[in-house]
């Protein structure tokens, strides 16, 4: 028996956050082939210059679950057009910066709009679409957000070359108007329980702890892994995830919904999902960088020699969307992350071009199928009332893992 089409509510949510999803890793990976041009034109050195990535990593790798949770308090669409309208004006922002310390501002601010769209964005469109089509209509979201992933270094090169930086960011402002329109369309929807506020203080004290863990991720490799700064940021993220854990047992209102720790299913997504986005990191990283250097690729030839990898990871979300409607999520998400990782890790070691054409789109379609599987397996597997913050928890998790994996 066939499905009910979706109505034209359910079809604006799944732009709308299509639409952000894509401006966000677009911008996300388009920067990095922006930076060199960024340092000459604001007048700073090579390493300082990396804060240009680090301030977005570091406010949305820290505030991912207090957007979730917000959108599961106060309403998916409110939360999800307030990080939308948050990201373009730090976009536009970020485009007419005349000092580097403005810039590093924007960022952060961008990560703040990141942190509250992606949890928001991905629950409104559950909410949006009945159960039986959550599965294909999430897959078909992130399969045009992944296209934003693999197409930003080629988008940032193109257009920092031909326009200069600054509209890696204000190119992406007609986007963010058109998902702020979509958005405005859609109403309020059904109703949702309103969750009592969890006691603040371990709010505070995971959000402290997040934004370190992601500073040792980040800049770590540059400082090196037992430097005194990153050994520092270590010791006081692992003390502050102590006193929070001790505050969770103390609460009468912890942070983190119990229901989430004690689901098997969801558990097991957010590690997978994780593992994944570790292999898909290192996966664009590799690739270029094996074509140009290794193999002696122009950078144009190596794009068009990467244009089926970057195809097939694309089309992974609609294909984890028609694989998960009807059936759990949780196997293809096992298999497709042992396949990709199997199909990457040894792209270094590899003798000749032929097994190098056939891994590099193998390993592109199946992490972007595990990518989008494990975010669906963690969907399904939270209570509809706490599904921003269930999105929330695992959105991070796969964020840091994906900064391991660079």
């Amino acid at each position: 028996m066939g499905t009910a089409p979706p109505t034209s509510a359910a079809r604006r949510a799944l732009w709308a956050f299509a639409l952000a999803a894509f401006c966000v890793q677009l911008d996300a990976f388009a920067l990095t082939l922006a930076l060199p041009s960024i340092a000459r034109d604001l007048g700073v050195d090579g390493h300082a210059v990396a804060w240009a990535v680090s301030g977005y990593l570091l406010t949305c790798g820290a505030l991912m679950i207090a957007g979730g949770r917000l959108a599961d308090r106060y309403g998916r669409r409110p939360v999800f057009a307030v990080g939308l309208a948050v990201f373009g004006a730090a976009s536009l922002v970020c485009g007419l910066s005349t000092a580097f310390p403005a810039l590093v501002a924007g960022r952060a601010a961008q990560g703040v709009g990141g942190a509250l769209l992606m949890p928001a964005g991905l629950a409104l469109v559950s909410e949006r679409h009945p159960a039986a089509e959550r599965a294909r209509a999430t897959g078909r979201a992130l399969g045009i957000a992944g296209a934003g992933t693999v197409l930003g270094p080629l988008v940032g090169g193109v257009v920092t070359e031909a326009a200069g930086w600054r509209w890696v960011f204000l190119g992406s402002l007609a986007v963010v108007a058109a998902a702020l329109a979509l958005t405005a369309g859609l109403g309020d929807g059904a109703s949702r329980p309103r969750r009592r506020t969890a006691g603040g203080r371990g709010l505070i004290l995971l959000t402290c702890a997040l934004g370190l863990v992601a500073l040792y991720v980040e800049r770590a490799p540059e400082w090196g892994w037992a430097a005194p700064r990153s050994v520092l940021a270590a010791a006081c993220a692992a003390a502050l995830i102590g006193g929070f854990a001790a505050a969770e047992r103390r609460s009468g209102r912890p942070v983190l919904d119990p229901r989430l720790w004690r689901s098997r299913r969801y558990l097991l997504a957010t590690a997978l999902g994780a593992v994944a986005n570790a292999a898909a990191v290192h996966w664009l990283v590799t690739a270029p960088m094996l074509l140009q250097h290794t193999w002696g690729m122009s950078a144009g030839a190596a794009g068009v020699a990467l244009s089926v990898p970057v195809l097939a990871f694309a089309s992974g979300g609609p294909l984890a969307g028609r694989l998960a409607t009807g059936r759990p999520a949780v196997p293809p998400l096992a298999f497709a992350t042992a396949i990709g990782a199997a199909a990457v890790l040894p792209l270094p070691l590899l003798p000749g071009w032929g097994l190098l054409a056939v891994l590099l789109p193998v390993g592109g379609l199946a992490l972007g199928t595990a990518n989008a599987l494990a975010l669906i397996a963690a969907q399904r597997a939270a209570p509809d009332d706490i599904t921003g913050e269930a999105l929330g928890v695992t959105k991070t998790a796969v964020t840091v893992a994906g900064g391991l994996g660079a």
